[in-house]
């Protein structure tokens, strides 16, 4: 199912949809079955869920744009994962590549490093099952030089840090995802990533 683009949809459209996520959610379903069920990109129902978490009912209703829709803006696939990170969750991010993947009709190349559950039986049969539309290289251990994804965290830290002190669980959401919608906008930065002589390899 190709993801509706939130930024596409009328402010009281959006609303709805905000309305619809939360109650699911309160319903108790999993966030990855919401963006199942709805449609809506990971990022746009996680959105809602940090919002009424932060501010109930009323915090969903959408304020007036800043921009006009895609200016310069440009679609990505990321997680946040809130809680421990186990095979479950590393599978939710895997189908959510595939997803995107599969809507620009183009096969996933995915580098991780040797965290223990990269590795996992579950994991390895989910991998092998998906294999035509995903495949993934594994760096050498303890190598996190040529971790593209370390110069990522680097600049989100540094981002974080650099802000106005964050004093709750849900602002430190709030800050990270900004900083990552802005990565997500700016191909300039991203690139940026890939120039040290240890990761040019990925580029």
């Amino acid at each position: 199912m190709e993801k509706e683009d939130a930024r596409y949809q009328k402010l009281e459209q959006l609303h709805e949809r905000r309305k619809q996520v939360e109650r699911l959610h309160l319903a108790g379903t999993a966030v990855m079955q919401i963006v199942g069920l709805t449609g809506l990109s990971y990022p746009t129902v996680r959105k809602a869920i940090d919002l009424f978490a932060d501010g109930g009912w009323p915090a969903l209703k959408p304020g007036a744009r800043g921009r006009s829709a895609g200016d310069g803006r440009r679609l990505s696939t990321g997680m946040i994962i809130d809680g421990a990170f186990n095979h479950e969750r590393l599978i939710e991010f895997l189908q959510a590549l595939v997803r995107d993947g599969k809507r620009r009709r183009r096969k996933v190349f995915l580098i991780l490093d040797n965290l223990g559950v990269h590795h996992c039986k579950p994991v390895k049969a989910w991998l092998a099952e998906h294999a035509k539309h995903i495949e993934v290289f594994y760096l050498p251990s303890y190598s996190p030089e040529l971790n593209p994804d370390e110069r990522l965290n680097a600049d989100l830290k540094h981002a974080i840090g650099s802000k106005m002190p964050v004093r709750t669980k849900a602002k430190l959401r709030a800050a990270a995802d900004e900083h990552m919608q802005f990565v997500a906008a700016n191909a300039a930065r991203v690139r940026s990533y890939f120039q040290d002589p240890f990761a040019k390899y990925a580029a």
